[in-house]
Formats: structure tokens, C-alpha cells, sequence
């Protein structure tokens, strides 16, 4: 899940059900570097779940002269890296636990 504010994007890391047996702190922190790593430009805040707030988020700051549909875009794009990570650190715990 995502939210979109003024050079802002929210992630909120998925539920634990969703997560399966991933560690959400591990997904945050490997989450926050493949984005760092992908979008230089963009300053990247880790948020872990507190009392208040429930679910682990990044904050991703954006430069503030990038246009609306430069975020929308870069919004999508943040959503499909989330996705392709949680699947590959699933699929190689699924090998890891073949191996063993």
C-alpha cells in the first residue's frame, strides 16, 4: 500500500499474512536500499511499527520539482520493486529450506 502527498510516497509495508515467514524488518531494510539504489535522487525514511502506528513504512522524499505524473509514476514503480523483492526473498527461502 502507498500513499501519494506532496513529494511524498508513503509505503506501507504489507500485513504479516502477507508477508509470510519474511522478517518485515529485513523487507524495510532491503526495501529501502533497492529504492535507494534505483532512485539516487530520492531520500529514502525508514518508520518501524510503533504503539501508535501499526505497520512498518518508508518515506520516500522526493525532489520538489518533479511534477505529479513524475510521482505517480515513480509511485508504481516503487510498488513493483516491493513486489518483485517480497516474491525473490520468498522464493529463496522456499530454496533455502529445500536445501536443508
Amino acid at each position: 500500500m502507498k500513499e501519494l502527498k506532496e513529494n511524498l510516497i508513503i509505503y506501507k509495508v504489507p500485513s504479516p499474512e502477507e508477508l509470510g515467514r519474511v522478517n518485515p524488518y529485513l523487507f524495510v531494510d532491503s526495501l529501502a536500499e533497492e529504492i535507494s539504489r534505483i532512485f539516487y535522487q530520492i531520500k529514502v525514511q525508514k518508520k518501524f511499527a510503533s504503539r501508535k502506528q501499526k505497520t512498518h513504512q518508508l518515506y520516500c522524499h522526493l525532489p520538489k520539482e518533479y511534477e505529479i505524473q513524475q510521482l505517480k509514476i515513480i509511485k508504481i514503480q516503487i510498488e513493483v520493486i516491493a513486489t518483485s523483492l517480497l516474491t525473490e526473498i520468498k522464493e529463496k527461502m522456499h530454496w533455502a529450506g529445500l536445501a536443508s
